[in-house]
């Protein structure tokens, strides 16, 4: 419970100072602190300043670490205390082949936008604002596409499966 991701070198915290919480405690074995509650204690003290940021400017460049991936889109740590998501309908098409390819890994280094801070959730993109409304339209109309193809094939493919039983009972 050190950190808000999964922490890949442990040496990053030797001899640091870290801020905790108490997570519990027993008479037995004592307090368990969490440094994960606290980042999660401050995160909407620390989101804030994001905030007014994105409002005075959009097309602010924030550097970030990968720290994983998943089907919707990419995990991005901007500093210990915030991690967003590249959502994959707001990126580019260099990003989005990346994605499909299965290319990014944790670790590697980012510039992104933040597009919206919505409660805690902070989404990012790495689109400039002025053409993030376009990409965002292209990567629906492709999510679109993908979904009807998908779907014909389960189609095709459930009347492939009832043509061999239809010609399995024939033979019988």
């Amino acid at each position: 419970m050190a950190a808000s991701n999964r922490i890949d070198d442990y040496s990053t915290m030797v001899g640091r100072t870290i801020e905790v919480m108490v997570e519990s405690w027993s008479p037995r074995y004592g307090f368990v602190v969490s440094r994960k509650k606290f980042i999660n204690m401050m995160r909407p003290f620390k989101i804030q300043p994001l905030r007014e940021e994105l409002d005075k400017n959009p097309d602010k460049l924030y550097h970030g670490r990968i720290t994983g991936t998943n089907l919707y889109g990419v995990f991005v740590e901007l500093d210990e205390f915030i991690t967003g998501m590249l959502h994959k309908s707001l990126v580019s098409d260099e990003m989005r082949e990346a994605m499909r390819n299965g290319t990014i890994e944790a670790g590697q280094e980012i510039d992104v936008y933040i597009d919206n801070v919505d409660n805690n959730r902070v989404v990012l993109s790495d689109v400039p604002t002025k053409d993030r409304k376009a990409v965002q339209a292209r990567r629906e109309a492709e999510d679109v596409s993908e979904k009807s193809e998908y779907n014909a094939s389960l189609s095709t493919s459930a009347s492939k499966k009832t043509s061999f039983k239809k010609k399995d009972a024939a033979a019988k």
